[in-house]
């Protein structure tokens, strides 16, 4: 039980940070400057998540790392909408 209520934790803490990231970088997006910079990370992190996943190989469990690339997509669309289409599928 202990250890459910440390996960629970550790999740709430990471979805806060989540949401004050994704409002950050939201608000530096609508700075035409900044926006590019933004569209970079986002396709930089799929590089990188892709690379890692390639490193670990068959130790990394694929329905984690498929997470991992939906969830990376899915804040690019919470802050830039329509305008920063993703790199590549998941």
């Amino acid at each position: 039980m202990e250890h459910e209520t440390e996960i629970r934790a550790l999740s709430a803490e990471t979805l806060a940070t989540s949401i004050v990231l994704a409002n950050l970088l939201s608000k530096f997006a609508r700075i035409p400057a900044l926006r590019l910079a933004i569209v970079s990370c986002f396709d930089q992190s799929v590089d990188m998540a892709d690379d890692i996943t390639a490193v670990l190989g068959k130790s990394a469990a694929p329905d984690h790392t498929v997470k991992v690339l939906r969830l990376v997509e899915e804040m690019r669309s919470m802050v830039l909408g329509d305008g920063g289409k993703p790199k590549s599928l998941v």
